[in-house]
């Protein structure tokens, strides 16, 4: 039994040691299963021994290995429970202990939990259980959706952690998350995304190149909510952004999302009038959305700027004249049933309409038509 820190009132106990050197740096990202349990009000920490007493009876709070996915962990960003973390942060690969935890140090506990379970409960609560929750000082105001928790910030209890560090990844050695990026990485991350879209747009995975410009295009627009619109980093910005949104409209005429192409190519077109990619992309998204007036005027623009792409410019056009034609004539005959059926029903009241009828029928064909 040995403690975490002398500064923390922490025992720990190994059951099985891990490998590898520790502590780890700021930035690693450990993976680790967790069992958190709440020992006997009455308990006293300093007293309470490895193997415990038969007599120690806890109450489980937490098991990760009930949810969807391990506990994973950035370190150094500020995790809201410390003493987890430094305790974490001092495991070994593949170790497996114990810690017994002071309640002074377990304050935040019930809103790290209530954090846990909403992201990797196998069935989280309905987000109106939780609706209106706010921390108040030490305490939370209107509960936490969960009658445990609500105990522990009510009456907090000295706690027991079961830990099974299953990796640790050093900082360098795995693919940063957006929200774990600084400002530089994220942008630096815009072309990198804009090349494995390619790259998938060649293989013919034109959902999944999608997904690759969607998700750059995000991370763009999002740098630049931080800048004035106009000024020079946001005219640099927004000029990395639309060959993004080309590419993007791009798959989503091939994925058949017309109305997604007219959005995202009127938006370059604002910025790039004569932009003969965007011009013959909406063109052709008019075409299939049976815009005809809006398909003539891109599509004639479009080969009036580009004349090699004349020829394409006018088989849409066929096809558009040849797609308006069967229209046409499929609603022509819609409305000819349509009044050959009203036609009947005016003869039917006709030859039901005799004797003292007569006016009823009348006033009737004067209704229908």
């Amino acid at each position: 039994m040995a403690s975490v820190n002398k500064c923390y009132p922490v025992k720990k106990h190994i059951f099985h040691p891990g490998t590898g050197d520790v502590p780890y740096p700021n930035g690693t990202k450990v993976i680790f299963h967790l069992r958190a349990e709440a020992l006997p009000l009455d308990c006293d920490l300093a007293k309470t021994t490895f193997p415990p007493s038969p007599e120690l009876q806890c109450d489980l709070i937490d098991d990760s290995r009930q949810w969807k996915q391990p506990v994973e962990l950035l370190l150094g960003k500020q995790f809201k429970l410390e003493i987890l973390e430094e305790s974490v942060k001092n495991m070994k690969t593949g170790e497996l202990s114990a810690f017994f935890i002071d309640k002074k140090l377990l304050a935040t506990y019930p809103v790290v939990s209530q954090t846990l379970r909403k992201a990797l409960s196998k069935n989280p609560p309905p987000a109106e259980k939780e609706s209106g929750h706010r921390c108040c000082g030490m305490g939370v105001k209107e509960g936490l959706g969960h009658a445990d928790l609500d105990a522990l910030v009510v009456q907090p209890r000295h706690m027991k952690f079961t830990v099974e560090l299953l990796s640790a990844e050093l900082p360098g050695s795995y693919e940063k998350q957006y929200w774990e990026m600084s400002e530089g990485e994220r942008l630096a991350s815009v072309p990198v995304l804009r090349e494995q879209g390619n790259a998938l747009y060649k293989q013919g995975q034109h959902q999944q190149a999608a997904l690759k410009y969607k998700e750059a295009l995000g991370r763009l627009e999002n740098l630049m909510l931080r800048e004035k619109p106009g000024d020079e980093d946001w005219q640099q910005l927004n000029a990395m952004k639309l060959p993004l949104l080309l590419n993007y409209s791009q798959c989503e005429l091939l994925n058949k999302e017309y109305y997604s192409v007219v959005e995202h190519c009127t938006t370059v077109l604002q910025y790039q009038p004569d932009n003969v990619k965007a011009l013959f992309r909406r063109g052709k998204a008019y075409v299939e959305l049976c815009e005809a007036s809006a398909a003539r005027a891109d599509l004639t623009r479009c080969s009036e700027l580009d004349p090699p792409s004349a020829a394409s410019c006018n088989r849409l056009l066929g096809k558009l004249a040849s797609d308006q034609k069967k229209y046409n004539e499929r609603d022509k005959k819609v409305y000819g049933a349509l009044f050959t059926s009203s036609g009947q029903h005016k003869d039917q009241a006709k030859d039901s309409g005799a004797g003292d009828h007569r006016k009823e029928s009348d006033s009737e064909k004067e209704y229908i038509f």
